[in-house]
């Protein structure tokens, strides 16, 4: 177990290896999955401590320095008071004394520094895939083949709390890749093994058995990443291809949000287009919000197009992060490996990535000022471990002219990942058009940016998976229930909600029993909707959340139907 004094001792001696020192102070070789797992959510907390240790040796060192350069300068003055030749000798001790303080200070603190440097990209590296993958691949390959391959995939910088690898590749990317290295085999071994650890199905380890499975037919190039984007890609022939000059968009995807910007014409909607191919492929429910496309040509994703629309999956998104949350404390689960969860599920209940499209017209055509602040404040967290991901596209990458609500997030908004696209004239028309190529700023909107090469996707707007084509979907349905459009509301009512032959009212559903209490509760017996739904008798009297629109709509409707209310206007509703 991880402890002050296990801390102390990787500053005092491990400087070269502090994470295999780390590890080894922890545990020594474990034997099972789970408590492989069990040590590197500690070696996690070990970091968190040993930054903790070095920020308050660093303080201390620095106030010890600050007392020996006071100190030094008492001194001098003193002596030199009383008799110049004292001060003189004395002023040469004081400063001998102080310089090696202060010499020997900044001396632990680069040492120290260095370590604690090193730890912070290993926990990134960590958390970049949920804890129980990289348990996974240290059960394939076992202790010290699994610290030198930590080491390798650490290589990088550490940029805005994000470590960035000069070769954009992802950590277990690098990593999978050093383990097939040293066994001579392909990544897919290692990724099959991986997978049957993962599945308590595996035999064999790599490492019981390292023979060189790497023959004349094998590939020699690996193209298969677990839980990171397949380098997939379509020309416009409709043929997949794999092209090292597009594999920056791994990079771009990983991460939580991301901008996209550029003049008219210089290929953000192709670009984008492309991103959804690339997250369909990975099993995210993806929504479009535009408020300038036609949603009927839209096939396999979900579009919004309406103020109304926007703002109600708005307050959804926010209570959802909310729910995920409390959903995760209530399963014991660390924050970290909910993204599993989500993975095991469909539609908005699942993974969902959200595309912000033309973002500069929201305000303008209706949207909730304040709520769609509160969602981009909500996005420049870290939304991909509640297993979301979101990108902005607009025109103008000024944040004012996105969202006039976003006080104090400014620079935030500004040190977010951006790709900005290029335009260039076509020389026969006059017009603007892509150039093909682009800028990948990774450290945000001052960034210089990385020349790159875009990809030039077909214009299609059908992103459904062939399953989706074969069961004749046409676009995703907002739950992972689907709704009949060929039944009418008054239809569904009747067959949901109907009364009995006798004439007798069905029972009502908790939701609605507890809705009808809101209204019988209240001064008059009427009640507005949005009142309704923002009671603190939510919280106060049935220590619940509040239900989201959706559902609070359906409540009433089953209220209605069971003729226990009636409704009196657009919104309200009365007791009967």
């Amino acid at each position: 177990m991880i402890n002050r004094h296990s801390i102390t001792t990787i500053i005092d001696s491990a400087s070269r290896e502090p994470f295999r020192a780390l590890l080894s102070s922890i545990s020594a070789e474990e034997t099972t999955l789970q408590e492989k797992i069990k040590v590197l959510n500690e070696v996690i907390i070990g970091v968190e401590l040993l930054t903790e240790a070095h920020e308050n040796t660093s303080t201390r060192n620095h106030w010890m320095s600050t007392f020996a350069s006071f100190s030094t300068a008492g001194t001098i003055a003193a002596f030199s008071a009383m008799n110049p030749v004292v001060g003189l000798l004395a002023c040469t001790v004081s400063v001998a004394s102080a310089v090696m303080t202060i010499g020997c200070t900044i001396l632990e603190n680069q040492r120290t520094s260095g370590i604690a440097e090193k730890l912070k990209k290993y926990r990134l590296v960590l958390k970049s895939q949920t804890v129980s993958d990289w348990a996974a691949v240290w059960e394939v390959c076992g202790t010290e083949i699994f610290c030198d391959a930590l080491y390798e995939a650490s290589s990088g910088v550490i940029s805005y709390g994000q470590l960035q690898r000069q070769d954009n590749r992802n950590p277990l990317a690098a990593a999978l890749d050093y383990i097939a290295g040293v066994y001579g085999v392909t990544r897919d071994v290692v990724i099959q093994q991986v997978k049957q650890i993962k599945s308590g199905n595996a035999a064999t380890k790599i490492f019981d058995a390292p023979t060189k499975l790497l023959d004349a037919q094998a590939p020699t190039k690996i193209i298969d990443v677990p839980n990171v984007v397949k380098h997939t890609l379509v020309t416009d022939s409709h043929k997949a291809v794999n092209d090292d000059k597009y594999q920056w968009v791994d990079n771009v995807l990983n991460m939580p949000f991301r901008v996209l910007t550029g003049d008219p014409g210089s290929g953000k909607s192709t670009l984008e287009r492309w991103m959804i191919s690339m997250l369909k492929e990975q099993g995210y429910h993806v929504v479009c919000i535009n408020t300038e496309t036609n949603p009927d040509i839209w096939k396999g994703v979900e579009v919004l197009t309406t103020p109304e629309e926007i703002n109600e999956f708005f307050s959804d998104f926010l209570a959802s992060i909310e729910g995920r949350q409390k959903e995760c404390r209530r399963l014991s689960l660390d924050e970290d490996d909910f993204l599993e969860v989500a993975d095991k599920r469909s539609g908005r209940d699942g993974k969902v990535a959200i595309f912000f499209m033309e973002a500069n017209t929201f305000e303008i055509c209706g949207v909730d000022p304040e709520l769609w602040a509160a969602v981009l404040k909500q996005c420049l967290t870290n939304i991909r471990k509640w297993g979301y991901t979101a990108c902005l596209t607009a025109q103008s990458d000024n944040q004012s002219s996105i969202s006039s609500k976003l006080t104090g997030f400014s620079k935030r908004y500004d040190e977010q990942p951006r790709v900005e696209c290029i335009v260039k004239t076509d020389e026969k028309t006059g017009r603007a058009v892509s150039s093909g190529r682009g800028l990948l700023k990774s450290k945000g909107k001052n960034d210089a940016g990385k020349p790159i090469q875009l990809m030039n996707f077909p214009k299609t707007k059908d992103f459904r998976t062939e399953a989706e084509k074969t069961s004749g979907v046409t676009f995703v349905q907002k739950t992972t229930t689907p709704v009949q459009d060929s039944i009418s509301n008054i239809e569904q009512l009747e067959r949901m909600y109907k009364l009995d032959a006798t004439g007798v009212k069905t029972q009502l559903s908790d939701l609605a029993q507890k809705v009808l209490e809101i209204i019988n509760d209240s001064d008059t017996g009427v009640i507005k909707f949005e009142n309704l739904r923002t009671s603190r008798k939510w919280k106060n009297k049935y220590s619940m959340d509040r239900p989201i629109k959706s559902e609070l709509q359906n409540a009433l409707n089953e209220l209605l139907a069971n003729e226990s209310i009636n409704k009196v206007g657009d919104d309200t509703y009365e007791c009967l």
